[in-house]
């Protein structure tokens, strides 16, 4: 293992796997049915031998998962340091001494790269990937829980979750974390699903696969329709047309147009319900002053 088995657990690894094996071998004459994971700290960045030495011992003993852990967010997609292979490698390893354990990843995300390993590891073989709402966790967290159900249903056709109550389960993890949950945040952000540029919106409210591919509804969520300082006549027009704004002259409308884009130059969008009263105190301002 890596150097820490010795500064931090004063151990060498023949002694640390007696150990490994001693607490499995207990742990299953209590309770055979005991389902039992093990996890070497820090894999992808120990000796590789040493991993397979430990992992096999474990096995053997009687662990029925073995988890590979980037405890530091190490491991890059389509470099040396490919989770894809390493899963792919400690499978075949294992297999040649015809052991079989279920594989688990442990991501972390330093490099901002634990799904793209996670998925790379699930392609390779693994089928326990660990996951945390808002990807909470050490320093930059692990594996973001909606980001990877939502990839594994609609890209891998994992259909076995309900993605429709991902939103209200991150409601309640950021409420009682304190986090808040990032507007641009894929999946479960305030503008995952909304439109705001002015050729973004008006080619979304035709056809909105122009500009998206998730369907908000298999989420449980709606698409929306913002407006800001790119905005164009034709994306105020289709939002006049959701607020039920029909009778609105030209003249009007440039004035609501303006004011709209004063908002988006302060650094905000405008959404309907604020559009309704953008629209109401220009037709009072205009009604006041004719």
């Amino acid at each position: 293992m890596r150097p820490n088995i010795r500064t931090v657990f004063k151990k060498d690894l023949s002694s640390a796997i007696t150990l490994i094996t001693d607490v499995i071998k207990y742990a299953k004459s209590q309770n055979p049915n005991l389902l039992i994971r093990y996890t070497p700290e820090d894999t992808v960045r120990s000796q590789f031998d040493n991993v397979v030495q430990a992992a096999s011992a474990a096995v053997e003993a009687g662990a029925d998962i073995i988890s590979v852990a980037d405890t530091t967010g190490y491991m890059v997609p389509g470099t040396k340091r490919s989770m894809y292979d390493y899963i792919a490698r400690l499978i075949d390893e294992l297999g040649k001494r015809n052991l079989t354990p279920r594989i688990a990843v442990h991501c972390h995300n330093d490099r901002g790269l634990a799904l793209a390993n996670a998925l790379d590891a699930y392609r390779a073989g693994a089928s326990i990937i660990d996951a945390a709402a808002l990807g909470l966790g050490e320093r930059a967290g692990i594996v973001d829980l909606a980001q990877l159900l939502t990839v594994l249903t609609i890209d891998y056709g994992q259909n076995r979750w309900d993605l429709t109550k991902l939103v209200e389960l991150y409601d309640l993890v950021s409420k009682h974390s304190g986090i808040p949950i990032p507007a641009n945040y894929p999946i479960t952000g305030k503008n995952a699903f909304t439109h705001c540029a002015g050729v973004h919106t008006h080619a979304a409210a035709i056809n909105p696969m122009h500009y998206e591919s998730l369907n908000p509804e298999i989420l449980g969520r709606e698409r929306n329709f913002a407006l800001d300082h790119m905005s164009g006549i034709a994306s105020l027009r289709y939002a006049l047309n959701l607020n039920q704004e029909n009778d609105i002259d030209e003249s009007l409308e440039m004035d609501i147009l303006k004011e709209v884009k004063s908002v988006g130059q302060r650094g905000r969008t405008v959404d309907l319900a604020e559009l309704k009263h953008i629209v109401d105190a220009v037709k009072h301002h205009k009604t006041y002053n004719s």
